[in-house]
């Protein structure tokens, strides 16, 4: 006897397999990225301010994250700002294409994927390279990075 699903449930099981396959695969490069950024041994301060990090993927590893929020919290606040952006485009596309006599549908998508396009490229860099505040140190100075973000709220 064999088992057989119906259509809807077979589809939902291999889109749940995919979701988690998509974040499994994140985790890992997320892992590997942060493992290669890793500073050698021999490098006291760079050792010594790696718990400080929070998680960002820092090519200096003398950088000193100040009151980063957790990597959840980025990705959570990304995730948002993403779709938002999204649904601005569209309202803004389907505007344009009604002003100028187009199909009003066809602009509302079109411009929704190229805002969700360019805001998820923004806000993924922004969640796990481009902390809002950052202090570097080194063997002359403390130099200070402020710059502005989504992902500080």
């Amino acid at each position: 006897m064999k088992l057989e699903l119906p259509d809807n449930a077979r589809e939902a099981l291999q889109f749940l397999v995919l979701g988690a396959v998509a974040v499994v695969t994140i985790r890992l490069l997320y892992a590997g990225a942060q493992l290669a950024l890793a500073p050698d041994a021999s490098d006291g301060i760079g050792t010594m301010v790696a718990p400080y990090r929070s998680g960002y993927l820092l090519h200096d590893q003398h950088t000193i994250v100040l009151g980063g929020k957790e990597l959840f919290v980025r990705i959570a606040v990304g995730a948002l700002v993403t779709m938002a952006s999204g649904a601005l485009s569209a309202l803004l596309g389907a505007v344009i294409s009604k002003a100028i006599g187009r199909n009003v549908q066809r602009g509302a998508v079109r411009s929704a994927r190229v805002g969700l396009a360019a805001t998820a490229l923004y806000v993924v860099v922004s969640a796990f390279a481009l902390p809002p505040r950052s202090a570097v140190l080194s063997k002359h100075a403390l130099i200070l990075h402020d710059r502005a973000s989504v992902m500080d709220v």
